[in-house]
């Protein structure tokens, strides 16, 4: 080691080493300086060095801390922008006004074609000189309500033979008065009107003795004005 090989001169290389023992002499004296003056320093310039540091940074509250989105962009929902357009949640939807009900329709008068009419009596047969109770029944066959004179003088029962002869008239001999009696007839509604005959013959004018009828089989038919019933049989035993 005191004897340098190389091919420069001795003279050099110990005039590097001289130089390194220097330098690590150098730095050993500075950092055992630096040691001594932590140990021994004063206590108050520390503290004051401290504050000045401390006072040099701001409070943590005061600092400016980076965004969330400048952190995690990804998490921070976008802000909508602001429109013109009012939404249309709060706009009240107008609401159309309901259709006004229509008038209701008064009721015209029946059609003899809307008018049904039946005939017939208390039983299926009778004694001859007996008093049947004979039946007339209106009803309304229509689909709508309509008005119907049932004037009592519109009303007639009539007997008839066999063969067609007239026999009898219930507006013979005791006419009804006319009496207007218009009724409101609903659809389906029957209304029934009733008459005892007296069992004996008549003709329209009431002017020929009139004559109780025999046992046998006869032809019952009502009207109502122009309408006119089915046949139905009255028999008389």
């Amino acid at each position: 080691m005191l004897r340098p090989i190389g091919q420069l001169p001795p003279q050099i290389y110990w005039r590097r080493r001289l130089l390194l023992i220097g330098i690590v002499l150098v730095v050993s004296f500075a950092a055992g300086w630096v040691f001594i003056g932590g140990a021994s320093g004063d206590p108050e310039g520390a503290q004051t060095a401290a504050s000045t540091q401390s006072t040099a940074r701001p409070p943590l509250d005061e600092q400016a801390l980076p965004g969330l989105e400048q952190v995690l962009p990804s998490l921070v929902p976008p802000t909508p922008a602001a429109s013109d357009t009012p939404d249309a949640g709060s706009t009240p939807v107008p609401v159309p006004a309901p259709a006004p009900a229509p008038a209701p329709v008064e009721p015209g008068p029946c059609p003899d074609e809307a008018i049904g009419l039946t005939v017939g009596s208390e039983f299926p047969d009778y004694a001859a000189g007996s008093k049947p109770l004979l039946g007339l029944n209106v009803t309304n066959i229509g689909a709508v309500p309509c008005l119907r004179d049932l004037d009592l003088a519109l009303q007639v029962w009539g007997l008839f033979a066999a063969d067609g002869t007239r026999l009898w008239g219930s507006s013979d001999c005791y006419p009804e008065p006319s009496v207007p009696n218009v009724v409101l007839l609903q659809p389906g509604q029957v209304v029934t009107f009733t008459i005892i005959w007296s069992g004996l013959t008549s003709e329209p004018t009431c002017s020929v003795d009139r004559e109780a009828l025999g046992p046998g089989s006869y032809i019952l038919r009502g009207y109502l004005g122009a309408v006119l019933s089915p046949d139905v049989p009255l028999v008389l035993t």
